[in-house]
């Protein structure tokens, strides 16, 4: 069954995002949107249009250690 996208959480995450335009560290962007690390990461995955994230990546595309998210520079 397919998970449903809840606005509120895309506007907490967002509203994080705004706040800083030279990005945020994922874990920062944890704690002020007071969402789980799961959630958030699902909701980037779905907001990557708009969405970049920053960092050290593995052979198979899993973000280790840095990783800054901001939003997308149109």
């Amino acid at each position: 069954m397919a998970r449903k996208l809840d606005p509120v959480k895309i506007q907490k995450i967002l509203a994080v995002l705004k706040r800083y335009p030279q990005g945020v560290w994922f874990r920062q962007l944890v704690r002020e949107s007071g969402l789980p690390a799961s959630t958030v990461h699902f909701y980037l995955k779905k907001l990557s249009p708009i969405v970049e994230s920053i960092g050290y990546t593995d052979e198979y595309g899993r973000f280790v250690g840095i990783r800054i998210v901001r939003l997308k520079k149109i």
